[in-house]
């Protein structure tokens, strides 16, 4: 009988702790609270628990300043076989550590320049890729968060429109900008 007893007192007790923790929201997470309100306090339109983007990204603002990855490339327009610096911001995912360079056709179309200018993010050769713009700075397997600058050569033989291309981990998409190479023959200033 006393076993009973004390099964059924636990029994009590626990549907009892639920009730008072659902209506405290303490289990559930504010389930019965203003649905209006965020956890901090402030107003929202959000379901309750739910974070903004900037408060689930904080830690990261000092690693990228954009929320996606940007590309700038200094100077847009070179000479064959002239060097261009592109300097790329990963965004608050990362990016992955390759960038691609596609020539663009009269249609407006990317082909792959083929080879590796074996880049490590400080200089780079005349290929289609360079396979770590960041170097070792912040790096995570595939991914880079931190700014890197890459110096890269043209290829001599290049003539036309050209993109630089890096892949945002926030938009798991492309992130492209182009720039103009001009060929001259030998000899012709």
């Amino acid at each position: 009988m006393q076993q009973k007893n004390f099964i059924l007192l636990l029994v009590v007790l626990f549907v009892l702790g639920l009730v008072v923790g659902v209506l405290t929201g303490d289990i559930t997470g504010n389930a019965m609270g203003d649905p209006s309100k965020s956890r901090y306090g402030h107003t929202s339109t959000r379901s309750p628990g739910q974070d903004s983007y900037a408060e689930r990204y904080a830690y990261l603002k000092e690693i990228g300043s954009n929320p996606v990855t940007t590309i700038e490339i200094r100077p847009k327009s070179v000479l064959a076989g002239e060097y261009i610096n592109i300097t790329i911001d990963p965004g608050v995912d990362g990016a992955r550590k390759e960038v691609l360079i596609y020539k663009i056709n009269e249609a407006g179309y990317g082909t792959r320049k083929k080879g590796d200018a074996g880049g490590t993010g400080t200089s780079g050769g005349a290929g289609g890729s360079i396979t770590n713009f960041c170097g070792n700075q912040l790096l995570s397997g595939y991914k880079c968060f931190s700014t890197g600058t890459v110096r890269y050569r043209t290829d001599s033989i290049w003539n036309g429109l050209y993109e630089v291309r890096v892949f945002d981990l926030h938009i798991r998409d492309y992130v492209k900008e182009s720039f103009t190479v001009t060929w001259q023959p030998k000899g012709i200033a």
